[in-house]
């Protein structure tokens, strides 16, 4: 287990304090908590069209057409939620993953694309939201795909501190453009300086 230090991180935030007890060699504190006092650094990765068996860790003994390194190291040292439900398209998958609600009691049904009028309902409280509370400095890499038609829907207002991405359904790798028009974002902008750049 790696417990994080207290000093700054990266972004220039304290990691926390040692305020709950005294620090042992075998990394754990005086009232037995590992974490007590510390913020360990929280990675979701929320992959599009992954099944079950595309992912050497799940089942190592199926063909798969390529190999995950990378993530078969990041599922065996972290948390691997193995027994869940989700739903068939983008938007209510990512609605309960943020949320850590079922699906209908979030109100997403469909995909909020870029010419919807709708997104995950602002009453809705995200795990960022959550998170921004205890003092994490949260990031968004990739697909939003949770609302877009108004400015209090996109992550920079749900509890994100920094988004880069796209907001709809999906997109162009190097025109950044879907049926619905450009759609590539730098924090609450569109980027129009990525254009045709991967």
């Amino acid at each position: 287990m790696t417990i994080p230090t207290n000093g700054p991180s990266h972004h220039g935030h304290n990691g926390g304090d040692n305020s709950g007890g005294g620090h042992s060699d075998s990394g754990t504190y005086s009232n037995g908590s590992p974490f007590l006092g510390f913020k360990p650094n929280i990675v979701i990765i929320f992959p599009d069209d992954n099944g079950y068996n595309d992912v050497n860790w799940t089942n190592p003994t199926v063909w798969k057409p390529f190999r995950t390194p990378n993530l078969d190291k990041l599922a065996f040292s972290g948390v691997r939620l193995s027994t869940y439900y989700t739903a068939s398209t983008c938007t209510p998958s990512r609605c309960a993953v943020l949320t850590g609600r079922y699906i209908p009691r979030t109100g997403c049904y469909g995909d909020a694309d870029l010419n919807t009028a709708w997104g995950l309902p602002l009453s809705e409280i995200t795990i960022a939201n959550y998170l921004e509370s205890a003092g994490y400095y949260n990031v968004m890499f990739g697909k939003w795909h949770l609302g877009s038609f108004h400015e209090s829907f996109l992550p920079m207002n749900r509890g994100f501190h920094h988004f880069v991405g796209f907001v709809g359904g999906g997109g162009d790798y190097f025109e950044h453009t879907d049926h619905d028009g450009y759609d590539w974002w730098y924090d609450s902008s569109v980027d129009k300086d990525a254009y045709g750049i991967y």
